[in-house]
This record gives structure tokens, C-alpha cells and sequence, in this order.
């Protein structure tokens, strides 16, 4: 992923994007953190349709569950192209769920 396909809705609300750095990557989708002047932001961007309907399925949770008192990173902004879902979100330090169940 290059910033220049990045939606145009993500960057106006993220701003410039100051630093990119590509995380550990899972197997659904292309993961990103970006650091600008606004803050810290995990980006995530599917090509295929049944990951990009999970990514669908974890912002509609995420916003659901936002309200609540769990340690959860915040959904800002989910844009379906044609070909591609993107999901921006808080970034939130912890594990990989993969990691995690490995572990346990």
C-alpha cells in the first residue's frame, strides 16, 4: 500500500500523513500505522469480498461496542471502493488476536 491510494475521505480526516509503518501482517487484509499531526491511526485495506465483508462485520462492531467500558480501538471510518474496503481506526497497542490464542 502507497499513500497515494489512500481514499481522499481518510486523508482529509487524518491530515498529512507524517510516518508509515507496516505492522506484523495477517492474512485478510494490508495493515498500516500512520502517524500525523492529529494522532496515531491503524489503516486496514481488503481487496478480496469475503475479507472485505469481515472488515465490514469489525467496524460494525466496533462501533457498537464503543459506548461500553472494553479496551477497544475506536472505529473512525470505513470507505468501500470498488475494489477495496478500508477501515480506520485508533490505533491501540496490545497483541494480535493470533498471537493471543496461540498463547493460550
Amino acid at each position: 500500500m502507497n499513500t497515494r491510494e489512500i481514499p481522499n475521505s481518510i486523508l482529509n480526516f487524518i491530515g498529512e500523513i507524517q510516518q508509515i509503518h507496516f505492522p506484523a501482517q495477517g492474512h485478510t487484509s494490508v495493515v498500516v500505522s500512520l502517524t500525523t499531526m492529529s494522532g496515531n491511526f491503524i489503516l486496514k485495506k481488503t481487496t478480496e469480498p469475503l475479507y472485505s465483508a469481515w472488515l465490514k462485520q469489525e467496524f460494525e462492531i466496533l462501533t457498537q461496542l464503543e459506548n461500553r467500558l472494553l479496551p477497544i480501538p475506536k472505529a473512525y471510518l470505513l470507505v468501500e471502493e470498488e475494489k477495496h474496503c478500508w477501515l480506520l481506526m485508533s490505533q491501540f497497542h496490545g497483541i494480535r488476536m493470533r498471537e493471543f490464542l496461540l498463547r493460550t
